[in-house]
């Protein structure tokens, strides 16, 4: 009278299951949670606290329970050519019946595994978790390369292929109804690895182990995809009209990605785009989902830009670094001294942004950049031209004229020669009675402006010009 039983019938399709193992295991009174069992992960199996198996006519009994009227047990049953099932709450001191689902070849599923190159492989890893029950079942080979697993109707199911020389792959199934064939391709996705089985979601039966195994690879939770979009803009900014290519080639997962979807029925990896420039910002969404149906989404903004942007610059006269500086004017800019700052900070673009800007300061140099400086080696006016571009392309430019103040001297320079009586011409010689020529074109100015010469040969005559006589 103080023995507290469970017993029943197991059966399928009405027929008494024999030889079906029923299993009992206790919830821990003191916080009415299952006890830690893991007999199903194939890993740190504690077992359960009371076994028996049915007679020929399905009949089960478990008697001599520890636990008072009313305690709860989490029973589970095997049975050869049936699909497992598990109760997380029973009572004692009740008939508890079991009807099995009979494993039949309807739900078939035939499977091929090969590697990236299209060759078959005959020597692959193949099993599936059954996310309902929290059941795994390893594939039967048949015809030497074809795996073949029977799911629960109306179960969703994960296939999964390893072997190792490639990384493993794996396959959602939903709602199981009737047998199927499909190829499974390892070797595939390359953050896969060989040594973690995925599972979508925490088991509904049982607990896990601090290191879950199967297959003596640890078990993991699938964290799902991440989606990345990359182009050839690096700011997404387009003229009106114009064409962005964009790529999901950078998205990722672990468990590998089924599906992409920018919208409509653009579903490649690679996907184009024109844009108008009504309805600024342009969205564009990315929606990557994995082989476990999870999903990650992105998004950019694309702007379409037909306006122009404005460009304009101040020019900003410093004698030292520690010069505050002062405004360029025709009489305070001088060569080889000054350092002149050009600030295009007032540039501006009414649709997006200056994205670059280029100066010319005219005298064969060039910069890049908002704020640049700049010293004049030679005096003159120099025209000095600003160009900023938007991210769309579309360029602006202005310009404004420096006058670099003349402070270096020229310099004065000369050679002489007469010619003797047979015609030649003698080199800095001359001679008494005999013409003499002077020539000046050695003289130069930094400025490269013109010259003007003046000869005295001190016998109170003098001349003028670049060559005398």
């Amino acid at each position: 009278s103080d023995s507290y039983w469970v017993s029943g019938t197991v059966t399928a399709d009405d027929i008494p299951v024999s030889g079906a193992t029923v299993s009992l295991i206790s919830y821990d009174c003191s916080c009415w949670s299952y006890a830690k069992e893991d007999s199903w992960w194939g890993y740190d199996d504690v077992g359960y606290t009371w076994t028996t198996t049915t007679n020929e006519t399905g009949y089960y009994q478990i008697t001599d329970l520890s636990y008072p009227d009313g305690g709860l047990f989490g029973m589970r049953v095997e049975s050869a050519d049936h699909y497992t099932v598990n109760l997380p709450a029973v009572n004692t001191n009740f008939e508890v019946d079991f009807t099995l689902e009979n494993i039949t070849a309807d739900n078939n599923q035939n499977i091929n595994v090969k590697n990236p190159s299209g060759d078959i492989i005959d020597d692959a890893t193949v099993f599936m978790y059954e996310e309902a029950n929290s059941t795994w079942t390893d594939a039967v080979k048949f015809g030497g390369a074809t795996y073949i697993l029977s799911p629960n109707t109306g179960n969703t199911v994960f296939v999964y292929a390893y072997h190792e020389d490639y990384e493993p792959a794996v396959v959602k199934l939903s709602n199981i109804s009737g047998s199927s064939s499909f190829e499974m391709i390892v070797g595939e996705n390359i953050l896969a690895d060989d040594d973690v089985i995925y599972i979508p979601s925490t088991p509904a039966f049982g607990s896990q182990s601090d290191f879950p195994m199967i297959h003596d690879r640890i078990m993991k939770l699938n964290i799902g995809p991440t989606a990345k979009i990359t182009s050839n803009s690096d700011d997404y900014v387009v003229t009106e009209g114009g064409e962005i290519n964009f790529s999901a080639s950078g998205s990722y997962s672990v468990v590998g990605i089924a599906s992409y979807d920018w919208g409509g029925d653009n579903t490649a990896v690679d996907f184009s785009s024109t844009f108008a420039f009504s309805g600024n910002p342009n969205v564009v969404t990315l929606t990557v989902t994995d082989n476990f149906d999870f999903t990650d989404i992105v998004t950019v903004n694309v702007t379409a830009d037909a306006d122009d942007p404005v460009a304009s610059f101040t020019s900003i006269v410093k004698a030292s670094v520690s010069d505050n500086g002062t405004e360029a004017n025709e009489t305070n800019v001088f060569e080889d001294i000054n350092t002149v700052v050009f600030n295009a900070s007032e540039s501006s673009d009414v649709t997006s942004s200056v994205s670059s800007y280029s100066w010319d300061f005219g005298d064969d140099n060039t910069d890049t950049g908002k704020i640049v400086s700049h010293i004049f080696d030679n005096p003159g006016t120099f025209e000095v031209v600003l160009t900023v571009a938007d991210g769309a392309g579309n360029t602006a430019n202005t310009s404004s004229s420096v006058i670099v103040q003349d402070i270096t001297s020229p310099s004065a320079n000369f050679n002489w020669s007469y010619v003797d009586s047979e015609g030649t011409t003698i080199e800095m010689a001359a001679v008494e009675g005999k013409e003499i020529s002077f020539n000046a074109g050695n003289s130069n100015d930094n400025s490269g402006g013109v010259l003007t010469y003046t000869w005295d040969f001190s016998d109170g005559i003098s001349k003028e010009g670049k060559e005398v006589t």
